[in-house]
């Protein structure tokens, strides 16, 4: 292909035609690279979209200024050697509708004290990939008005979402309660109520 190339810039017998065959070619060059790498790029965008998706549990949904909550099966929580996760998205649009106003949300989770359980929070990105980031730091123990204790997990960063464009972020909730405790009969028949918590508001 190369001499090819050389063979047709041979038999250019003048130099602007010369150089304007250079220019050419060199732009169609440039072309064929930026295409491949768009491809590319997004394709693995796809990809890790993909598998971010393919097990949601819940879609929350946000147009406006409100405060929301779902709570994660109590009664599936057992000892166990591997971290039980929750996949749940929050947008600003579902198949009928998209928020009219610019948003900003934040969440918190909520959960009592009977179990020793480690809780994290992932936000778009698989929590077992390399240099996953967990979202929330240690719980800060508060008490209610029943008088009952509980820990709360804030997320302190707002995340915004603009009313012009679909926007939907993926979090993966991740729980572990090791294995050692099935030994300990204290926590035999014993349940812990967690409760996601989304907040957001109309940005002004």
């Amino acid at each position: 292909m190369i001499n090819s190339i050389k063979n047709k810039i041979n038999n250019i017998k003048y130099l602007k035609y010369k150089k304007r065959f250079l220019k050419a070619s060199l732009l169609f060059a440039v072309c064929i690279l930026l295409v491949v790498y768009l491809i590319t790029r997004a394709y693995g965008s796809y990809i890790t979209t993909a598998k971010l998706r393919a097990d949601i549990d819940k879609a929350i949904y946000i147009f406006e200024e409100e405060k929301m909550s779902f709570n994660i099966d109590e009664n599936k929580i057992i000892p166990s050697d591997d971290p039980y996760t929750y996949v749940f998205s929050v947008q600003n649009y579902n198949s009928t509708q998209t928020s009219d106003v610019d948003l900003t949300y934040n969440i918190n989770i909520r959960s009592t004290t009977n179990l020793p359980l480690e809780i994290k929070l992932y936000r778009n990105e698989n929590y077992n990939a390399s240099g996953a980031t967990n979202i929330i730091g240690s719980p800060t123990l508060k008490k209610d008005a029943d008088g009952a204790w509980y820990r709360l997990y804030t997320e302190s960063d707002d995340y915004d979402m603009s009313y012009n464009s679909n926007t939907k972020d993926i979090f993966t909730l991740v729980i572990s309660f090791p294995k050692s405790y099935a030994l300990d009969m204290k926590y035999v028949d014993i349940t812990e109520n967690i409760e996601v918590i989304i907040n957001s508001k109309q940005i002004i």
